[in-house]
C-alpha cells in the first residue's frame, strides 16, 4: 500500500481527497483552517486497506451462491496488524 494522508473538517462531512504526502496534507490543513477559522481540521495517515481483491476468479473457481446472506463476504478477513507489526512495515518503507 503506498500511504497516503486525508484531511477531515471536524464541523463538515468527510474527507474526500488523498495526499501523497504529510507536508501536503498539513499544508492543506492550514489553507482551509485560515479560509475557516472557526472549524477544526484533523490529518489522518492511512496505516492499512483492507477490502476485496481486485483480481476476479474466473466462473469455475467461484464458489457456489449463498442465499441466506448474499451481502455476506466471501472470505475470512485479513487478522489486524499489530502496533509492532505496523512499525515494521513502515521502517521497511523507509
Amino acid at each position: 500500500m503506498t500511504p497516503y494522508w486525508m484531511v477531515w473538517n471536524k464541523n463538515k462531512g468527510r474527507p474526500r481527497v488523498r495526499h501523497a504526502t504529510l507536508e501536503i496534507a498539513v499544508g492543506e490543513a492550514e489553507r482551509l483552517s485560515a479560509k475557516d477559522p472557526l472549524c477544526t481540521f484533523v490529518v489522518f495517515e492511512a496505516i492499512q486497506e483492507i477490502g476485496p481483491k481486485i483480481e476476479r476468479p474466473s466462473e469455475s473457481d467461484k464458489p457456489p451462491k449463498e442465499t441466506n446472506h448474499p451481502k455476506k463476504c466471501k472470505t475470512e478477513p485479513k487478522s489486524p496488524l499489530t502496533l509492532a507489526q505496523i512499525r515494521q512495515e513502515k521502517q521497511k518503507q523507509s
